[in-house]
C-alpha cells in the first residue's frame, strides 16, 4: 500500500532536471515519469505506507513545491480523486 499523488505539468518536463532535483531529496518517496498525449508530461508519486509519516510528507510537498517554480502544476491527490494545493495540503492521516 502506499499513498499516491500525480503532478501534471503544464509544459515539458526537462527529465534530467527533474531527475537531479530528486536526488536533493530525501528518499522517503518514490517518482515515476508518467508520459500521455492525452494529459502532457506528468509524474507519479508514491509514498510507502510503512513511510508516510509527517518527514515524508513534507520533503515530498518541498520537492513539489520546488519543482512547480520551474513547472506550473497540477497536483492530484490519487486517492480522494481530486487536484490539491501541496503547498497547504495535509492529507487527513497526517492531521494533529
Amino acid at each position: 500500500m502506499a499513498y499516491n499523488l500525480m503532478a501534471i505539468s503544464e509544459l515539458p518536463f526537462d527529465w534530467d532536471a527533474v531527475n537531479k532535483a530528486f536526488q536533493n531529496v530525501d528518499h522517503k518517496f518514490e517518482i515515476f515519469p508518467i508520459a500521455d498525449a492525452a494529459i502532457g508530461d506528468a509524474i507519479g508519486i508514491s509514498i510507502p505506507t510503512k513511510r508516510f509519516n509527517h518527514q515524508a510528507w513534507k520533503h515530498t510537498s518541498q520537492f513539489l513545491t520546488a519543482l512547480g517554480e520551474s513547472y506550473p502544476l497540477h497536483v492530484y491527490d490519487l486517492y480522494l480523486g481530486c487536484e490539491i494545493d501541496i503547498k497547504t495540503y495535509v492529507p487527513d492521516s497526517l492531521e494533529d
